[in-house]
């Protein structure tokens, strides 16, 4: 059988078929490099008028989870700077601070990901810095940006600890204490949850480093399943926020996705073909067998890996599509006090008012309900009251109020 050719310079043979083209190792490397720096293009080395020292870089921040896609980006990026270096005698257009949210407290990694991360150090220190955030801070820290479950009344008692944690004796700071997202029974809305937590640490991280630009490594394939997962969960409203490039996630910082051109098969790819495949890093979670066990977003990432494959449109429409929405929340004014999503009323209202919640007689005299219901409370947007109605604990808004206390009220 003749070995098939690289469509791009037709002399090496093909290692790879990427959206039914095939490409040799160093055309598939300027391929996908070539998307990234397409999505960096605003970074470039810059003179001023009438000056030979060029502007000073900026600094990003690389929200670094060390999934294949992260892991890749990080790569790329330093590889850019090199690049930089070398053409601009040592000046660069920015400079790389990856930040890491250390979830083995809740998750169990096959790998310690701080080891990973000291041997990413050991690698590309000498290009950009780095800096491991454990999961507690988001309980421990006691600024305004994290003080988002700060109305519980027992929250020193809370923790994020690992069912491997809770078994073993020497882990006593965190055996004392009980996991704050074992109080949430559904799994859709824990991983909802913790999603929040880590993107509002590393807003945090991006503030503290004085960062204005805030950079993902999430893939195309990444930002269609989050569409899909947002619309599910009913987070739809936010779904310009979560996509979209240069949005202002923070008042001072905006958020980059250079990888939304690439798919996550070809992120992959890239980092193993770069001899990147070692520092990934993935929760030891045996997925659920049964289909009504799965999350949605297990269920999103189970339908776009077969989908990329046949039919790459399908995923970049998506994206495309979900990208021209127009943003209808940035002027609002009240802001959901978990995720900070701008709502456009009160969501908990408005679900009290799409019933009968009185009787046909009402006494003037006493106020309604939805009057009194968001009174002296904050505010939570429809995806985080959906999230939170099946918590064992005293989160900023009260759950919704259980069948046998809404037929106590109607008992004569």
């Amino acid at each position: 059988m003749t070995a098939q050719l690289c469509k791009r310079c037709s002399a090496a043979e093909a290692v790879f078929v990427s959206r039914k083209e095939p490409f040799c190792r160093p055309c598939f490397v300027r391929y996908i490099r070539g998307k990234e720096r397409k999505q960096m293009a605003p970074y470039k080395v810059t003179y001023p008028p009438r000056s030979s020292s060029p502007t000073p870089p900026v600094r990003l921040l690389l929200a670094l989870s060390l999934g294949a896609s992260s892991v890749a980006l990080l790569e790329m990026l330093v590889e850019h700077l090199r690049d930089q270096i070398e053409t601009h005698r040592g000046a660069t257009g920015f400079a790389v601070t990856a930040v890491h949210v250390d979830c083995s407290s809740v998750s169990a990694y096959s790998r310690s990901p701080a080891a990973a991360i000291d041997e990413l150090r050991d690698k590309f220190g000498d290009i950009c810095t780095f800096d491991i955030i454990p999961l507690d801070d988001f309980l421990l820290n006691s600024s305004d940006e994290l003080g988002v479950f700060s109305h519980g009344p027992d929250l020193e008692s809370y923790s994020f600890t690992s069912p491997a944690a809770a078994d073993d004796t020497e882990a006593l700071p965190h055996t004392v204490k009980s996991d704050i997202l074992d109080k949430v029974r559904d799994r859709t809305s824990k991983r909802d949850l913790l999603s929040t937590i880590i993107k509002t640490l590393v807003v945090c991280a991006a503030v503290k480093h004085d960062s204005p630009t805030l950079l993902f490594g999430d893939t195309m394939s990444r930002l269609a399943e989050r569409v899909l997962s947002l619309t599910a969960k009913g987070r739809g409203a936010s779904i310009p926020a979560s996509i979209s490039d240069n949005y202002s996630i923070s008042e001072s910082v905006v958020q980059l996705f250079p990888m939304r051109e690439i798919m996550r098969a070809e992120a992959g790819e890239y980092a193993a073909m770069q001899g990147f495949a070692e520092y990934i890093i993935k929760p030891a979670v045996t997925p659920a067998a049964v289909l009504r066990m799965m999350t949605i977003d297990d269920l999103l990432v189970n339908y776009f890996r077969e989908i990329e494959a046949g039919f790459p449109s399908i995923v970049s429409t998506v994206v495309r599509t979900a990208d021209k929405l127009k943003d209808t929340t940035a002027e609002m004014d009240m802001a959901c006090a978990i995720c900070g999503v701008k709502c456009a009323s009160e969501p908990e209202k408005w679900l009290q008012n799409i019933t009968v919640n009185t009787s046909a007689v009402e006494n003037p005299q006493e106020p309604s309900d939805s009057d009194t219901l968001t009174k002296d409370k904050d505010i939570l947007c429809y995806g985080c009251l959906v999230a939170t109605k099946s918590a064992s604990f005293t989160w900023p808004c009260p759950p919704r109020s259980t069948k046998e206390e809404i037929i106590s009220q109607y008992e004569l």
